[in-house]
């Protein structure tokens, strides 16, 4: 026997098992087989390197290094009529040598970002990473200089545009000398708190001037670089200081830095998070300001370090007669009751566009009222989604509406257990509503109380709500930020050509009778009665104290969400409830800036009227 035949194994006393034949799937044909997918497999790759290849040497030879924007330029954030309201100011940044900048903070930079840039790079090995970003994606660790490009110029998230900011920064690196490229780096990125550059950031949290940083405080500024916010160990201590560590380990693994000298460092202190400069960042337009950078962040895709350093224009949908209305109305209702705070959103029920928003006068980075970050329960002002829910169910909204008029907790209790929680759960979703108690609505356990309304709700989500309801059950995802130019007034990015697809929360028909009952509401209560058609729905908090009122109305232009309350869990004190200094309803407070609000915005402005209930469902409300 040979080794290269094998033999097949039987038990005693049965017949030699044939040898494999070619059809049995087993032995001889399996090394061909073999072979061929191995030959397949070469064919693939080569054809993806190729593709690459070409791909990314079309991408080099059609990619211009543009000119570099100076330092100076930033961010213009402008109302929906081009008129700018904030910038997100470079005054806090002053350029240094690299040669004040101490070696090891220079080596703490190069060890967490890009440890091989001091050993240069090729057009060669550039137009490889431009090639393996066109066949498998972006690399999530781009060198020191395509972070610098991307910072200063505009490039997209797509694999194109990540291969163009390849080539352009070895287009750089052949211009610039690695020291120049890295001062250059250092005087351009944001490291949080409002500091551009290696010296501001130094003063930002160190209070010292570049020159004396020591080597643990370079580290703590390296470890800013990848994401200001959470780096900054005021607003996330773990994440930050294991953050630190591997940098200083990076820095022993490149030998600039011995394990000894490692050791022996300790994390800094740093002081407390000073107040951001640039007057626009006080008070609610602060808080606007902080909502719209997010959404910079979240849906156009620009990072901390290009609005900051960028020069973008910034188009919102903010309307500014709206938005002083707002503000002025909120602070004119809460004037001399020092319990209570406010929140409102305003909202185009047909498009989703945010045109008014206040969050509080907190300013930037601090609690915004109207987020996710302070959810409140919405009591019978979340009504209109289990009414939405139940008509969808068969029920005839006619026979909801006296319930809704009365804010029945009994009827509601009965409606929502028979319609199902998770039921109403959904619809709210599909209606806008992401949380409910902080949690995704997906995730949230829900019981028949939140036909009562005792789960917490955010102002945005409960505006964008009304917006469906509204739109007869068309939901459209709320936004601020209509376009983005560049700093030579090209647009770069528009909501039109990235907003997701419209949904449909429940049919129209069903819709048109949610409105029904909802103008009903509006027309029985004289408390919050404006110039034109309009539907409401208003409601106290009514679970352990009455510490939070809303209302929520619309016409067809414009749908608005209210909340009036204390921002912690204990009641509006009895002093702020009597004698007609406050009424903690929803149509008192909230009423007034409804009110106050609703004519101002819309003056001079068509008077639209509903389209009349559509008359679905067979079943009456429950007993």
């Amino acid at each position: 026997m040979t080794l290269d035949q094998p033999q097949a194994v039987t038990r005693s006393g049965d017949a030699p098992a044939p040898p494999p034949g070619p059809g049995d799937g087993t032995g001889a044909p399996e090394a061909p087989r073999r072979r061929r997918g191995l030959i397949g497999l070469v064919i693939v790759v080569v054809t993806l390197l190729v593709v690459g290849a070409g791909g990314s040497w079309a991408v080099y030879a059609r990619t211009d290094l543009p000119a570099i924007p100076s330092l100076s330029e930033t961010a213009r954030i402008q109302y929906s009529d081009g008129r700018t309201f904030a910038t997100f100011a470079t005054e806090d940044r002053t350029s240094v040598p690299l040669g004040s900048v101490p070696k090891a903070v220079q080596d703490a930079v190069v060890a967490a970002q890009d440890p091989d840039f001091r050993d240069g790079g090729s057009t060669l090995g550039a137009l490889a990473r431009a090639a393996g970003t066109l066949v498998t994606g972006p690399d999530d660790h781009p060198s020191i200089a395509e972070q610098y490009v991307r910072t200063v110029l505009f490039y997209g998230r797509g694999r194109l545009d990540r291969a163009r900011s390849v080539i352009a920064a070895q287009k750089l690196r052949n211009s610039l000398t690695t020291d120049e490229i890295l001062k250059a780096y250092l005087n351009t990125m944001y490291f949080g708190r409002g500091a551009w550059g290696v010296q501001a950031a130094s003063q930002a949290y160190f209070h010292v001037d570049v020159p004396k940083l020591t080597v643990a405080q370079g580290a703590v500024l390296a470890a800013l670089l990848d994401d200001p916010t959470h780096g900054d160990p005021v607003n996330d201590e773990a994440t930050a200081k294991r953050r630190w560590n591997s940098v200083l380990d990076a820095m022993v693994k490149k030998d600039f830095l011995s394990s000894a000298d490692r050791k022996a460092l300790v994390y800094p202190v740093v002081n407390v998070r000073p107040a951001p400069t640039g007057s626009w960042r006080a008070g609610a337009t602060g808080v606007l300001g902080n909502r719209i950078e997010r959404e910079l962040e979240s849906t156009v895709g620009l990072t901390a370090q290009q609005i900051n350093t960028g020069g973008y224009i910034v188009r919102t949908t903010i309307d500014p007669t709206f938005q002083s209305a707002l503000e002025s109305s909120v602070r004119a209702a809460l004037k001399g009751h020092r319990e209570l705070e406010g929140s409102a959103v305003v909202i185009d029920p047909s498009t989703g566009a945010v045109r008014a928003y206040y969050g509080g006068d907190r300013g930037y980075g601090n609690l915004d009222l109207a987020s996710s970050q302070a959810p409140r329960p919405a009591g019978p002002s979340f009504e209109p989604l289990v009414v939405a829910a139940a008509v969808s169910a068969g029920y005839r909204a006619d026979s909801l509406a006296a319930a809704v008029r009365q804010s029945s907790a009994s009827v509601f209790s009965k409606l929502t257990t028979t319609v199902g929680p998770s039921r109403v759960a959904t619809v709210a979703r599909a209606a806008g509503i992401r949380q409910l108690d902080g949690r995704p609505v997906d995730q949230a356990k829900v019981d028949p109380a939140i036909g009562l309304g005792r789960y917490s709700v955010s102002t945005i989500d409960q505006a964008s709500a009304y917006a469906t309801v509204a739109n007869y059950g068309g939901y459209h995802e709320p936004y601020f930020v209509a376009s983005v130019l560049d700093p030579a007034g090209r647009v770069v990015w528009d909501h039109e050509s990235h907003s997701p697809a419209p949904g449909t929360a429940w049919p129209k028909d069903v819709g048109r009778d949610v409105s029904s009952v909802l103008q009903q509401e509006y027309q029985a209560d004289p408390a919050v009665r404006i110039d034109r058609p309009a539907a409401v729905k208003t409601g106290g908090q009514h679970y352990g104290g009455t510490s939070d009122s809303w209302l929520g109305g619309y016409t067809p232009q414009l749908a608005a969400a209210i909340w009036v309350g204390t921002t912690d869990t204990k009641p509006v004190p009895p002093a702020e409830r009597s004698a007609g200094r406050i009424d903690v309803r929803g149509a008192g407070v909230p009423g007034v800036i409804w009110r106050a609000f609703m004519p101002k915005a819309l003056r001079g402005a068509p008077v639209e009227r509903f389209l009349p209930a559509a008359g679905v469902g067979t079943k009456g409300a429950p007993r």
